[in-house]
């Protein structure tokens, strides 16, 4: 069965190995095994810590196939964002000019940068094997997270966010090339490279005033807040669990930021607590987000059949995946097929 549950000490090397294979843009984690190791470090604190209030932590989760005993993906939630450094994005705004002439230009696109200290709970570095990319692991290895903020919302802020990549192709960034680079003259793949050491260089070159989107190239106006090819699926899933589009948008790759309330996230509000009442193998197949209540977290997607409203029956090998047994208590979510992967 694979399952999701926190990243162990003994999973270093295989998740270094892991995240060697994903594509630029994943700035939440670089490819540098000391900067990962250390990533890894940060969530096993984190984890430990009696947490009344967020602050910097950082869960890191890894997807597990018990059969073949590898890690094949991997995704994580930051408590809170910004804490020492700045947060930096374009905002997206429109000026309008009354005009009583007509061939005036009434409203302009602009870019406005903007930044602060402080910014809520935010999901990130989702990443699965290329060769995983199936059977409803993509939901299995997003969706969890929230079981995770449910059973311990007291961890995280009211709202939480993401970003997604913008278009990058063959390592281009059309967004970038179109606008960042003439502000800092490096490609792409240097700049994001250098987003592993920290965010502290780029008050070097962020532009002091908006930028207007009429100004720049057809190509670069239809890329901003866009997603990567890659990320299309996971964009469609995040909108049916009731985030919504920010007019912000990354500064790097112009790709767009999302926003939720942690009550309004679907999985969270659609999941119920169950007591195990049963486990055993001859129950109806079906499948359900399924976790355990633990600070020690598993989860995964397995058969359950709903005895009352509190009790439920499950099976041994999703008993066996969450380390649950009878009188311990589990989260369900139900599975909507068809939406994203």
């Amino acid at each position: 069965m694979i399952f999701l549950r926190p990243i162990k000490e003994t999973d270093l090397e295989a998740f270094i190995a892991l995240n060697k294979l994903s594509s630029i843009g994943m700035t939440s984690l670089p490819k540098d095994a000391r900067l990962l190791e250390k990533k890894l470090y940060l969530s096993l604190d984190s984890f430990k810590k009696n947490v009344t209030n967020p602050e910097n932590e950082f869960y890191l989760f890894a997807l597990e196939d018990s059969q073949e005993h590898t890690i094949i993906g991997n995704s994580a939630i930051f408590a809170t964002t910004g804490g020492g450094e700045s947060l930096y994005f374009f905002q997206k705004e429109t000026l309008h000019s009354p005009s009583t002439l007509d061939d005036v230009t009434k409203s302009l696109s602009l870019l406005t940068p903007i930044s602060y200290i402080r910014g809520p709970s935010e999901i990130c570095s989702l990443f699965l094997h290329p060769e995983k990319r199936k059977h409803g692991l993509g939901k299995l290895l997003s969706l969890a997270r929230f079981h995770f903020i449910a059973a311990f919302p007291e961890r995280f802020t009211n709202s939480v966010f993401t970003e997604l990549r913008g278009v990058i192709e063959n390592d281009k960034c059309l967004f970038w090339d179109g606008v960042g680079r003439h502000f800092f003259n490096v490609s792409f793949s240097k700049v994001i490279d250098l987003l592993k050491y920290g965010k502290s260089f780029i008050t070097h070159f962020l532009p002091k005033y908006p930028i207007y989107t009429t100004f720049l190239p057809k190509e670069v106006q239809d890329v901003i807040g866009k997603t990567h090819s890659k990320t299309r699926a996971a964009l469609v899933m995040l909108l049916q669990e009731g985030f919504e589009m920010t007019d912000e948008i990354d500064i790097f790759d112009g790709g767009p930021k999302l926003r939720a309330l942690k009550n309004n996230i679907r999985t969270i509000y659609e999941s119920k607590v169950f007591q195990i009442a049963a486990i055993q193998d001859d129950i109806e197949q079906n499948n359900f987000l399924l976790s355990n209540e633990k600070i020690n977290f598993r989860a995964c997607i397995g058969s359950m059949v709903i005895k009352d409203e509190t009790s439920a029956i499950i099976t041994s090998e999703t008993s066996e995946s969450l380390q649950v047994g009878l009188g311990d208590s589990i989260r369900s979510s139900p599975i909507h097929e068809g939406e994203g992967k």
